[in-house]
């Protein structure tokens, strides 16, 4: 009977014959675990969708009920405090293996013709899943979530002219409240997820569609390999290894959860998630009226300038050593962001400026 229905969908369908095609692909040589980071992505992504979808059956997004209700979830839910660790390290482990998977692209050049729009729609997830990681941090109302929102959106106010207007659209009135819960549980549960799936869709069909990027000293006459068996198996190798330290990291350490949100508490300290630290260690560079350079231009200017990175590098060149100042580059960025996360992390006291308005 199953063998049956099988075949009746197949011969509609055709999915098996599309999947059978699709790994039957050939592949330029050179690829290998460096090109597993997408595939780690995807799963990851799958991993918070799944385990998100199972916090939110006992989860209520409300100012007076969210923390009890976490607190349910971590102590009484079977198995819920697992869950609940599963997604809050997957989306560390998602930041890492996002950093890796575009420098991979950058450096190998793999964003120039005709792959642009490959590009553009990568860094537009790489600032969703960065969204998706703002908007689910106040869920928990605990007082690291409540102040360390209370931070982020201050910051989305100092945007000139502009700011006061966003800053209330973010609470949903003049002060953090219930309000506030509602929209980041709307956005982090219903509108991103949406735009991550068309985002991602898009995404997988044009690496698919384009073929991955053969290696800059390699021409297009060269052999090439099916996709599988052997990258299939190290794309499985590498998505099983990730998912399994966000595993041993629930396990360990779990999710945390402060006290209750108190709003009166003006003497706590906000302290943000380590992905977000390199911006708020920045942020001490820039006091008075320099803060808004700090916390909306200068940041605004980068985002821009990685997108328009294609149409930038127009060399015929794709190796980093025939890139050497978009390669110079590219490493002076990176330093700068692990030297910020480090001193941030090691810096105790509150940032400077905007941040310690409450």
């Amino acid at each position: 009977m199953l063998e049956r229905f099988a075949g009746w969908f197949e011969r509609r369908i055709k999915l098996v014959r599309v999947i059978r095609d699709d790994f039957g692909k050939p592949e330029p040589l050179g690829i290998g675990w460096l090109h597993c980071f997408g595939s780690s992505l995807f799963t990851l992504l799958l991993v918070q969708i799944v385990t998100g979808i199972l916090l939110a059956l006992n989860y209520s997004p409300a100012s007076d009920h969210a923390w009890e209700s976490v607190s349910y979830i971590s102590y009484t839910v079977p198995f819920g405090g697992f869950i609940r660790g599963v997604h809050h390290w997957t989306a560390s482990v998602l930041v890492v293996v996002l950093a890796l998977h575009v420098m991979r692209v950058f450096f190998w050049g793999a964003y120039k013709f005709p792959r642009e729009t490959t590009w553009l729609i990568g860094v537009c997830l790489g600032l969703l899943i960065l969204g998706f990681a703002f908007t689910g941090y106040l869920l928990p109302w605990d007082q690291k979530a409540y102040w360390g929102t209370e931070v982020g959106t201050r910051i989305a106010g100092s945007v000139p002219l502009l700011g006061p207007a966003i800053h209330s659209v973010m609470l949903g009135g003049p002060e953090m409240g219930a309000a506030t819960l509602t929209r980041f549980y709307g956005v982090h549960t219903q509108l991103f997820p949406l735009l991550l799936v068309a985002l991602m869709g898009l995404h997988l069909f044009l690496v698919r569609y384009q073929g991955i990027t053969e290696h800059w000293q390699l021409k297009g006459d060269n052999p090439r390999n099916p996709f599988w068996p052997n990258q299939t198996a190290r794309d499985i190798t590498l998505a099983l290894v990730t998912f399994g330290v966000a595993v041993v990291l629930a396990i360990k350490l779990g999710a945390p959860l402060e006290n209750r949100a108190d709003p009166t508490a003006t003497n706590y300290v906000p302290r943000p998630e380590w992905y977000f630290l390199c911006l708020f260690q920045f942020l001490r560079y820039f006091e008075g009226s320099l803060e808004p350079v700090g916390a909306i231009f200068i940041p605004a200017l980068c985002v821009l300038v990685v997108f328009l990175i294609p149409f930038l590098d127009r060399g015929p060149g794709r190796g980093p050593f025939q890139r050497k100042w978009f390669s110079i580059i590219g490493v002076l960025v990176i330093s700068a962001l692990i030297y910020l996360t480090i001193s941030g992390a090691m810096f105790s006291g509150p940032v400077a400026g905007v941040v310690t308005k409450h």
